[in-house]
């Protein structure tokens, strides 16, 4: 009894524990995704806004440099500056898809939290009452077997005997 105590313990430890590293992933994926992620592309957002305007201040510079030239000749120019756009648009939809993401994890999250909160109980209260229950059990079975049963009464002992109280044999050790 005392060794399915322990193991009932242990699991409850074991469960206990396992329900906490994985709250704590999920705090620490939470963490990371307001604070590191997003300051990472609030940086890369604004070196991508600086690279969009170097672009257009070198398509600028080029047309000052020749304005008699076709506009279509200016096309590495033109080109820096589509590449620099697109690169900024996509900082934008990253940090708009950080807060998407920051929101639903928050979400799932309170699911999560939901689904195991009865196993949370399980390990903190149930397990507790249930090990007191097992040692309750144990004791009583316990005194159940060190109690001694009383010694037979040798009037009982005589009284026992099933010939002497059958009538029916009784009777038959009369006739012949």
């Amino acid at each position: 009894m005392g060794l399915l105590r322990a193991r009932f313990v242990s699991t409850g430890e074991t469960v206990g524990r396992v329900l906490d590293e994985c709250l704590g992933q999920v705090r620490r994926a939470e963490s990371w995704l307001a604070n590191d992620c997003v300051m990472h592309w609030k940086i890369e957002a604004r070196k991508r806004e600086q690279k969009l305007s170097t672009a257009l201040a070198d398509l600028q510079r080029a047309q000052i440099a020749r304005p008699d030239v076709d506009p279509r000749s200016f096309f590495d120019q033109n080109r820096a500056i589509r590449k620099a756009k697109d690169r900024r648009e996509e900082a934008a939809l990253k940090l708009r898809r950080i807060k998407y993401w920051q929101i639903e994890l928050q979400r799932q999250l309170v699911k999560l939290r939901g689904r195991l909160q009865p196993m949370q109980t399980w390990t903190e209260l149930d397990v507790a009452n249930c090990v007191a229950w097992l040692r309750a059990l144990e004791q009583h079975l316990d005194g159940y077997l060190t109690e001694k049963p009383p010694a037979p009464d040798a009037s009982l002992a005589d009284s026992s005997d099933p010939s002497s109280d059958d009538p029916a044999n009784a009777d038959s050790e009369d006739t012949p």
